[in-house]
């Protein structure tokens, strides 16, 4: 029996045995998570409007290390999105095949705009490790929690 992932950027296994194959997909809780998925918490109640600012900024950086550029392009306000043509943004991300945010914090929040302060280890195919710190300024638009203007730095 012989089993081997189908790439970095996916869940899919291949699993051969005596002629047989298998083909096989995982999804973890995480990446089967979008935005328009009702959050909710121990009692039963939906997402608190922090969460869905949280969880904006997570599912970006998931699907960018998924391989769901058109997913985490998305997440990105009209106004980025007018400025930050799809093609070009996506080659700059292609590369990657991980990210771990860490320490998200809502810093503001009022009405239809937030901003949140996070860290992030991004990890490409070509054996780079970068590590990022700073903040999205976030947008609700049509009801969801947008990624608007970064403050991000290389640490």
């Amino acid at each position: 029996m012989h089993a081997e992932k189908n790439g970095k950027k996916t869940a899919d296994y291949t699993i051969t045995a005596e002629g047989e194959q298998i083909d096989l997909s995982f999804v973890d809780e995480a990446s089967a998570y979008t935005n328009d998925t009702p959050y909710l918490d121990e009692n039963g109640s939906t997402r608190s409007e922090e969460q869905a600012i949280a969880d904006s900024v997570n599912t970006h950086y998931l699907d960018i290390s998924n391989g769901a550029y058109e997913a985490a392009y998305q997440l990105f306000s009209s106004n980025y999105q007018g400025k930050n043509d799809f093609g070009n943004w996506k080659k700059g991300v292609e590369v990657n095949y991980r990210n771990d945010v860490s320490g998200i914090n809502i810093d503001n929040f009022s009405g239809d705009t937030a901003t949140v302060s996070f860290s992030l280890s991004s990890y490409d195919a070509n054996g780079d490790i970068k590590d990022f710190g700073g903040k999205w300024h976030m947008i609700k638009e049509n009801g969801e929690w947008k990624l608007d203007d970064p403050e991000i730095t290389l640490r």
